[in-house]
This record gives structure tokens, sequence and C-alpha cells, in this order.
């Protein structure tokens, strides 16, 4: 079954002309296992979207395009905690995993407004 992310990935390389082979190449992964992401028979690995917006030199909106297709294609998500982290700083990240799904949306809202602010 074809999910976002596998549809938005499809249109990307469609839409730049890129060959499946050229694009599985160009991040590092096999053609087949590429194909399998496009038709959401494989899980996709946790840098799959940064080797793509990096190698493709994709821009801001049209990463933005595949991280909502991304986020809309998984039902979980691995988080890589630098060692550099405080104590706190892993535990305010376990709180928000565990609570993730009872936040109410304008407190998820705020969230996602402060991340985007940082990576502007």
């Amino acid at each position: 079954m074809v999910n976002a992310l596998g549809k938005a990935l499809r249109n990307l390389r469609m839409d730049r002309g890129w060959l499946l082979k050229d694009m599985a190449d160009g991040v590092a992964v096999s053609s087949s296992f590429l194909s399998a992401i496009e038709t959401g028979k494989k899980a996709v690995p946790d840098d799959l979207i940064d080797r793509i917006v990096d190698w493709g030199r994709l821009s801001r909106e049209e990463e933005r395009a595949l991280e909502r297709a991304f986020a809309q294609s998984v039902q979980e998500v691995r988080i890589r905690l630098p060692n550099s982290l405080s104590a706190d700083d892993r535990e305010a990240a376990a709180v928000l995993a565990r609570s993730f799904g009872s936040l109410p949306s304008e407190d998820l809202a705020a969230i996602r407004a402060i991340i985007d602010r940082r990576k502007a």
C-alpha cells in the first residue's frame, strides 16, 4: 500500500527527472529498497529524508513537504539524543515522547512553531 511518503518521493523523482537508480545511488540505498519505501513495503531509515535533501539539493519547501509526508506515513519515531544532553534534557525528551499522544493540538502547534523558528 502506497503511503504519503511513497507518493511524495515518487512525485519528487518524476518532477526532477531522476531515475530510481540515480536517487537510490545518491542516498546510498539499493534501488529495490528505495522502491519498497515508495510502495510502503519498507520502513524509512531515520536519516533518509536528510540524505535526500542533501543529495538532491532540495529547497526548504520541498524538504518540508517530505517531512510532512514522512510524518503522515510513520507510526513510530526514534529520537537520537546526543551524549552531551544533561539528565534533565533526556528526561524532558522521554516525557514529551510518552505524553505526545495526549497533548492538546494547540500545545503541539506551539511546540512545532518553536522548532520551526529554530530551523529558520
